[in-house]
């Protein structure tokens, strides 16, 4: 029996008791963007930079009043929902307004507190303005003037699309997943098993588990003909990803009301940076026969989704392409990392020239884009491009034919750790950053060439390969720069749950001796989650988990059910967006008078309501004397409606004793 605690979680209706295995607790997500890279500011005088650095012993200091602050968020924002405004003295009475812009040149008053009487270091105003890219304070009166700090608070949009590639659920076809313990089921909460009567249909299994508790999309692989990568020998299992078992398990993930992402390895077996085999039956095709057939496969097997009724909202064109997909001839050209399993070892490769990046002639070029290295290099390029482009065009004809709208998806992994036999080598993050744009930015001008770029790019993200969230960030945030209008995911990654930081290279984000946790697992997977969506223009759509019934499923057969962790893709939404932080004074030995009431923004209609606090009770030894204390409160949020996401109650006031 999995040991289990009851936790209150419920997406899409009122909240019920569900039954999750361990404890976990999380508010919603919220992240400071002001001091990002690619945030910049100006001013009317003064060192703008110093409100961004983050750092309490500096301030923008404007030489005369009235004075402006103006921030380029670097891009377009729609959930951008709260500014604190930390001021350089916390007895001024500040009056000021916060601007917002998307141009830079009309401008809506977000916040005016030119009326202000109070004198206060800290403001905190709650906004909401879609399409965001400037912000402006406008500081009319107060001295001493300036900005300590100015921390600008981004949301989770609620069009995020989080889910998960539980493709291993292709071979589950007995075991039980509900909730452990619910006697009777909860409403609202799907879950059992696939050969219970109309499961497929009505969602009760694992796809309707995870969509009610805050899945959108479930992504399936997709194996040629599925063999075993070590000796090439057929895999007949329930669970081998065939396109017969994804047509199968598709109508499972259509029916919970998921969206389906199918993931074509154009393989028979793993394709990743380190091995990337054609399909056997394709290994000995010359280059333009490998593209049609490529372009007809994916034709016939993307309409049998569709024919079957369980359309595919997103349709992959391989799998961590970084090195190119079906090599060939090219193989030992590819990188130096790479494995060597049954296709390269039967000699599959030497028969026709395939999709491998030959990132070896990239190296060879030292940078010489006039040398016959780099020109060989950017041929390879071109050949991903074509295989690819055969991919795309086949399923813009499957749009064209049958009125679908599915979007096409290129999926990469950017390695700054590799393994090698003698051990672990660790690149340069900027080096790889650049071949990352080399190839983000050739591939596309080729796919422009042909039938056009893709509508998405997904990032696997593995710390122990991938290195920090800061790395992976700009990477996204780079190819968001370079490609407007692609959309782009975390498309893999796989927190842990259990175990020790014993390597630093394991995990840059944890230190070593760091312990995971079910609490932990879903921070990590909330930091996932606010890595994507704080990429400029709204660019970032999502996070899915890899292998998801094993990273957040445990026990088995009736006592299958999810970690506690999973309250984490409901929780981490906002469903309000509170005055959270507010300033008080006092003279030592007086008892402070703290505001009785804050604003909420609801965040589903917009509506601004003043909500009274409820604060902690203060020690009188917390103002015998002078200096700074905090308090904290809570906002009494009335219900602010149904669905996705958690309220917002979590006050603060500092107070300054003199």
């Amino acid at each position: 029996m999995v040991a289990s605690i009851v936790l209150a979680l419920i997406a899409g209706a009122p909240r019920a008791a569900v039954a999750l295995s361990g404890t976990a607790d999380y508010t919603p997500a919220e992240s400071n963007i002001s001091g990002r890279y690619w945030v910049s500011a100006t001013a009317s005088s003064g060192d703008a930079r110093l409100a961004l650095d983050g750092s309490a012993a500096t301030a923008w200091v404007p030489a005369s009043l009235p004075a402006t602050l103006t921030v380029d968020l670097g891009g377009a924002y729609d959930a951008i929902h709260k500014v604190e405004t930390v001021f350089a003295g916390n007895r001024t009475v500040c009056k000021y307004q916060l601007l917002g812009s998307r141009d830079a040149n009309g401008w809506t008053v977000l916040a005016d507190r030119t009326g202000n009487a109070r004198p206060g270091g800290i403001f905190t105003d709650v906004l909401d303005f879609q399409g965001l890219r400037y912000l402006r304070l406008v500081i009319n009166a107060g001295s001493p003037d300036g900005v300590r700090e100015f921390n600008i608070f981004n949301y989770l949009r609620p069009d995020m699309d989080n889910g998960s590639d539980t493709s291993e659920q292709g071979g589950n076809t007995t075991s039980y997943y509900y909730n452990a313990g619910n006697k009777p089921p909860v409403p609202g909460v799907r879950g059992g098993k696939y050969t219970d009567r109309g499961s497929i249909e009505n969602g009760n299994n694992f796809f309707g588990l995870t969509k009610d508790l805050g899945w959108d999309t479930t992504r399936l692989r997709v194996w040629n003909e599925p063999r075993n990568e070590s000796t090439g020998g057929a895999s007949t299992g329930a669970g081998n990803s065939s396109p017969a078992n994804t047509r199968r398990v598709a109508k499972a993930v259509v029916g919970a009301g998921q969206k389906l992402a199918v993931d074509l390895h154009y393989a028979d077996s793993w394709a990743d940076p380190q091995n990337q085999p054609k399909p056997y039956a394709w290994a000995d095709q010359p280059f333009d026969a490998l593209v049609q057939t490529t372009y007809q496969w994916t034709y016939d097997f993307v309409g049998s989704l569709v024919d079957q009724g369980t359309t595919p909202a997103i349709v992959q064109f391989g799998n961590e392409i970084t090195n190119g997909m079906m090599w060939g001839q090219e193989y030992d050209a590819i990188t130096p990392y790479v494995d060597h399993h049954h296709y390269y070892t039967s000699g599959r490769h030497r028969l026709a020239p395939g999709g491998g990046v030959k990132w070896m002639k990239y190296e060879e070029a030292r940078g010489d884009t006039n040398s016959a290295a780099y020109r060989e290099f950017l041929g390879s390029i071109t050949n991903l491009a074509r295989l690819v482009d055969a991919g795309n065009r086949a399923v813009k004809q499957v749009n064209a034919t049958r009125g679908t709208h599915i979007q096409g998806m290129l999926h990469f992994a950017f390695n700054v750790i590799e393994k090698a036999p003698t051990g672990k080598v660790v690149l340069d993050p900027d080096k790889v950053l650049a071949k990352v744009m080399t190839l983000v930015k050739t591939l596309s001008g080729d796919l422009d060439d042909m039938s056009g770029m893709v509508d998405r790019i997904g990032l696997s993200y593995y710390p122990d390969w991938h290195g920090s969230y800061s790395v992976l960030q700009r990477e996204l945030v780079e190819i968001a720069k370079v490609m407007p209008g692609v959309k782009l995911n975390i498309a893999e990654m796989s927190p842990q749950s259990s175990g020790k930081v014993t390597d630093p290279l394991s995990d840059p984000n944890h230190p070593v001796g760091f312990t995971y946790t079910a609490q932990s697992q879903g921070d990590d997977t909330m930091a996932a989650m606010k890595t994507i969506n704080d990429v400029p223009n709204n660019a970032g759509t999502g996070v899915w988990p890899w292998a998801g019934t094993n990273v957040f499923g445990t026990g088995s057969g009736a006592n299958g059910t999810l970690r506690a962790s999973f309250k984490v893709w409901h929780d981490a939404f906002a469903k309000n967006v509170v005055e959270s932080h507010v300033f008080a004074a006092t003279r030592a030995r007086v008892a402070p008078t703290l505001p009785a009431t804050v604003t909420s923004l609801d965040l589903r209609s917009g509506v601004r309501s003043t909500v009274k606090v409820t604060w902690s009770a203060i020690n009188p030894a917390s103002y015998a004397t002078p200096g700074t204390f905090t308090v904290n409160g809570t906002a009494n949020v009335p219900g602010v409606g149904s669905g996705k996401g958690k309220t917002m109650t979590a006050v603060k006031a500092t107070v300054e004793v003199t």
